[in-house]
């Protein structure tokens, strides 16, 4: 298990998971292909239909299963259009399906046949074959626990969501009001505030949901939303009503006016927005050959696309947005960190939020082509977290070298002269 934590294999997915562990790993995340061979890519196809796509993808999801502990969670991407043949692979590798979290997106482009074009009838013009896409499916999924969550936590360090870490964080008081003014401080959940005086402990922040943002798409909430403000709740003063809706007996309780929620703004303020930045993609990969991008046809550039043959070095078709996958890891971390497993890593997206957010890997991609993406974003990802030390011996070593040596060579004349030999020349220099 030593051997591969950390590590990026190149190779079939279950192959390599059978060489992993049972009940070893705390957390699956995953984006696994669609089906629907996305820019003609071998590696998306239908595997012949759907009823053996489903084999297919049941077949690695059951290696899965066995090796997550019990309790883990899984994260499953999948797009609308074949989520129920992800869903069902999903069920029938033995996985609990709890929830979907929608990341609801503005960048995504459409391809829709102009029905109008084809033909000579007027009445046709207008029509097409397809809607644009800004919707992806997270399916939140779970291996059966053992007994309670309690026991399984204690048991196997694993259980539930991190809810506290994954809060929306907000500088808004969510529980203000007269209950502000009492004692003994309980905390109000996203549903009702407790019955009965006392201050009720602020939240961390907004409780998270299962709907996550993209920048552009909380704008355009936003605008369509307009400002909303918290709301009062009515004056109940002297009005009767059964206490806990157990109590036989009607009490007159003096609520006076209480404000519910002492916020305004957006309705987005109510979802993590993840922000995506133009440069992370390619982050790490400057000394890698570029290659030709992908064919979008006629989409215009005015839909956040570019042309044909515009070359990337990171050209792996889906990359998902950094800030979304830290936040992914974040939501499914446990108490120690754990381990999370993505046998379809891609351009390694996965690993990269987990090296920011603490978190141990195991990444397996097939095509030997992303292989060099996955290593150089990763080691880029790790440079940038190095310590005043570290950053010190490098700027010796690039000072003797130039930037071509200090980006080659930096981290292996790290390894070889030492942390304290490091020091030592720099102090003399």
């Amino acid at each position: 298990m030593k051997d591969l934590k950390n590590k990026v294999i190149q190779g079939e997915c279950l192959d390599w998971l059978k060489k992993i562990p049972s009940k070893s790993i705390d957390t699956l995340i995953t984006d696994p292909p669609a089906g629907i061979s996305f820019m003609g890519k071998s590696w998306d196809d239908d595997k012949g239909g759907r009823d053996e796509w489903i084999e297919w993808l049941t077949s690695v999801l059951k290696e899965c299963n066995r090796v997550l502990k019990p309790g883990a969670t899984a994260l499953v991407w999948a797009i609308p259009r074949t989520s129920h043949w992800t869903a069902t692979a999903i069920e029938n590798a033995g996985f609990q399906i709890k929830d979907i979290i929608m990341h609801i997106f503005g960048s995504g482009f459409p391809k829709s046949h102009n029905i109008g074009k084809s033909t000579d009838k007027k009445e046709w013009v207008g029509y097409g074959t397809a809607l644009k896409p800004a919707a992806e499916h997270w399916i939140l999924a779970q291996k059966k626990p053992e007994g309670t969550y309690a026991n399984n936590a204690l048991k196997w360090g694993v259980a539930g969501l991190n809810i506290d870490g994954g809060r929306i964080s907000t500088d808004d008081n969510l529980n203000g009001g007269e209950f502000s003014k009492k004692s003994d401080k309980r905390e109000a959940t996203s549903f009702s505030i407790p019955q009965g005086n006392g201050e009720y402990k602020q939240p961390q922040g907004r409780f998270p949901a299962n709907i996550i943002l993209d920048e552009e798409a909380g704008k355009m909430l936003d605008e369509q939303s307009g400002e909303s403000k918290g709301f009062n709740r009515p004056n109940l003063r002297n009005t009767k009503y059964k206490n806990n809706f157990i109590d036989n007996d009607y009490k007159e309780i003096d609520f006076g006016k209480v404000n519910m929620y002492d916020d305004k703004g957006g309705a987005s303020r109510f979802f993590y927005c993840a922000k995506s930045s133009k440069s992370e993609r390619n982050a790490g990969c400057e000394e890698l050959e570029e290659k030709p991008g992908y064919d979008y046809g006629s989409i215009k550039k005015s839909e956040g696309r570019t042309g044909i043959n515009t070359p990337r070095a990171n050209n792996h078709p889906t990359v998902k947005p950094l800030k979304l996958m830290e936040y992914l890891c974040t939501l499914t971390k446990t108490p120690t960190g754990g381990i999370v497993l993505d046998p379809f890593a891609g351009s390694g997206t996965t690993g990269v939020a987990c090296q920011n957010t603490g978190r141990d890997f195991i990444l397996i991609e097939r095509e030997k082509e992303y292989i060099d993406i996955i290593k150089a974003r990763l080691s880029q990802s790790k440079q940038k977290k190095l310590t005043e030390e570290e950053r010190r011996a490098y700027a010796l070593v690039g000072s003797h070298g130039g930037k071509s040596t200090l980006k080659k060579h930096g981290r292996k004349y790290m390894s070889t002269i030492g942390k304290r030999g490091a020091e030592k020349r720099w102090a003399k220099k």
